[in-house]
């Protein structure tokens, strides 16, 4: 398994040390007030943004910095429908900076293969 899948209830700020030392990239669900900077410079002025205020599209990645990781990272916002018809919205990060959206979405869904409720 080249990936830690999960979510990010409380997200681990040494994420990247865990990458690092098993040799593996993550892909977790994080929380739409989870703060984010859109560039190294706004990291470095530590201007953080909410990813729930963020224009971000649907079906695309957008790279941007974690608040407490060292590390860039892509988020992306998937829309789904509830099986009782309701609508959500599932925010992803990885440390692969390589993936597509798909990518990310299909990799992350193992996730719910092995997880039983």
């Amino acid at each position: 398994m080249r990936f830690l899948r999960g979510q990010f209830r409380f997200i681990v700020t040494k994420c990247s040390d865990v990458q690092v030392e098993n040799k593996k990239h993550f892909i977790f669900a994080i929380k739409k007030n989870r703060l984010v900077a859109l560039s190294l410079e706004d990291k470095l002025l530590g201007q953080f943004k909410s990813l729930e205020s963020l224009d971000l599209r649907e079906n695309e990645v957008t790279r941007c910095f974690l608040k407490g990781m060292e590390q860039e990272v892509l988020v992306t916002r998937q829309i789904f429908t509830n099986q009782d018809g309701s609508m959500g919205v599932l925010y992803l990060a990885t440390s692969d900076t390589s993936l597509d959206f798909s990518q990310m979405t299909a990799i992350y869904q193992k996730r719910w293969n092995k997880v039983r409720y």
